[in-house]
This record gives structure tokens, C-alpha cells and sequence, in this order.
């Protein structure tokens, strides 16, 4: 896909109901997180969950923690949608009553990739919180680590 018509398919942004630029009343253009990383702000998907701090919950709720797991989760399905598009397939969005083909599914792919990026910096920066919790140190501390994900936190091809 040509970067001019990606760049084409940012203008139908506000068309599919999502935006990119912070408005009045949502997310600031960045985000802090518990332990004062910034991360961008989620693209602003309206059947999305976009409030890190419900993100942080989420994955720890129903990840347990693991962060790798779920970013993978997101990883295939933006995979899935690039390959839709690089075919020229429709992808439905169910709960939506949404079909989204060509260019808004450009922007799709583009939200997908954003949203990669934001979850993997939320990702980092709970990582660099749970490494400071166990750190040994004078006063005592140092707990158990926490096993590695089977995907590393590897990016998958359709990504970059």
C-alpha cells in the first residue's frame, strides 16, 4: 500500500467515528502512566477500551499480568487485517454494524498499529514498575520474577 493513500485514509478518520487528535473532553495527547512514562494516547476508537488505566486493569485481570500475551492478541488480528487489506477483502466490524474495505480499512490497520505502539509502552513502563517492586535493596525486598511470555514481546512482520 502507497504511504499517500495511508496518508489519504488519515482523512477519513473522522468519517469512521475515530480520531487522532485530542479533543476537549477525551484523552490529552499524552498519557501518564502509574510510574510517569508517557505514552502517546490511544487512537481514538469509540468501541475501543481507551483509558490506560482500564488497559493496566484489564491485562492484569485477565492476563494475569501478562502483557506480551495480549499485545500478541492484537498483533494477529492487526496482522489479519493488513492481509484483508493487501487482498482487497471487506472485514466487518460486528458490533459496530461497520464494513470497512480500502481506505477505511487503511485507517484500521493504522489505529491497529498505533494502539501496538501505546500497548507496548504501557507494557514497559508496568514492567519498569514491577522490576523496581523487586529490586533487593538494604531494607530487604526483591520478590519473585515474573516468567517471560512465549512471544518475547517480538513485533510480528505485518507490523513495521
Amino acid at each position: 500500500m502507497k504511504t499517500s493513500i495511508s496518508s489519504f485514509a488519515l482523512a477519513l478518520v473522522p468519517v469512521l467515528g475515530i480520531s487522532l487528535a485530542a479533543v476537549p473532553g477525551t484523552h490529552a495527547a499524552v498519557e501518564k502512566t502509574s510510574n510517569a512514562h508517557s505514552c502517546g494516547a490511544f487512537p481514538n476508537v469509540a468501541w475501543w477500551v481507551n483509558d490506560p488505566a482500564k488497559v493496566v486493569g484489564m491485562v492484569n485481570k485477565r492476563y494475569k499480568g501478562d502483557w506480551d500475551k495480549y499485545i500478541a492478541g492484537w498483533n494477529r488480528y492487526g496482522g489479519s487485517l493488513q492481509q484483508s487489506l493487501e487482498n482487497g477483502e471487506a472485514r466487518v466490524i460486528k458490533s459496530q454494524k461497520k464494513t470497512l474495505k480500502g481506505l477505511s480499512l487503511a485507517v484500521h490497520v493504522a489505529m491497529v498499529k498505533k494502539r501496538i505502539v501505546v500497548l507496548e509502552c504501557l507494557r514497559d513502563a508496568e514492567n519498569g514498575n514491577k522490576n523496581l517492586d523487586q529490586l533487593e535493596t538494604a531494607a530487604g525486598g526483591g520478590g519473585k520474577t515474573q516468567p517471560q511470555s512465549q512471544t518475547g514481546g517480538r513485533q510480528l512482520d505485518w507490523y513495521r
